[in-house]
């Protein structure tokens, strides 16, 4: 991931299309990465969310405070850096959707050449959005929290965890989570 979408991200905050999150909000990132940046006012508390462990540890020497799983609901906002990987996206957005107060800003940023703009239709077509900006060769876009949870479950069930080969837990975002690839075959 380029820090291009980071910029991406908090381009619409910048901008002054979406304001910024308060002191006492809370708000989740859901695939943050390392170069993070906040816009100087961003004041709310952040809930980092990063898997991956050289990623987490590169956010947490930055003085983030960072977790490798989402915990807790409620939260004011949501922020999620998409990345080339469709169905780990469109579950993050789900997360986002599930963990958010209903009617709470979620923000999502990617790169053109990583899908973004077809991301942008699909949860367009199960969610209404708000707005949307380009800016740094990626999309930012958002939407209000709806009190329906229905595109939160959709997106779920297009995206199932898979067992494979009987022994293997894999999800959308792993390497090759459908199959055994060729190579580990050996």
């Amino acid at each position: 991931m380029s820090a291009e979408a980071l910029k991406t991200l908090f381009h619409p905050f910048e901008a002054e299309a979406l304001s910024l999150p308060r002191q006492g909000q809370r708000v989740l990132f859901l695939g943050a990465e390392p170069g993070l940046r906040l816009p100087p006012a961003f004041e709310a508390t952040l809930n980092l969310v990063q898997g991956f462990r050289p990623y987490f540890r590169a956010l947490q020497a930055a003085g983030f405070t960072v977790t490798p799983q989402s915990a807790g609901d409620g939260f004011d906002a949501a922020l999620v850096l998409a990345g080339r990987h469709r169905g780990q996206n469109e579950l993050r957005i789900a997360e986002a959707m599930e963990r958010v107060a209903e009617g709470g800003l979620i923000v999502i940023a990617g790169g053109k050449e990583d899908g973004i703009a077809s991301l942008r239709k699909r949860v367009g077509d199960l969610a209404p959005l708000d707005g949307h900006m380009p800016k740094y060769h990626g999309i930012a876009f958002w939407l209000r929290r709806p009190a329906d949870m229905q595109a939160a479950a959709v997106l779920r069930t297009a995206n199932p965890a898979l067992l494979v080969a009987d022994r293997f837990h894999t999800e959308p975002g792993m390497f090759s989570f459908d199959r055994v690839d060729a190579g580990s075959k050996l």
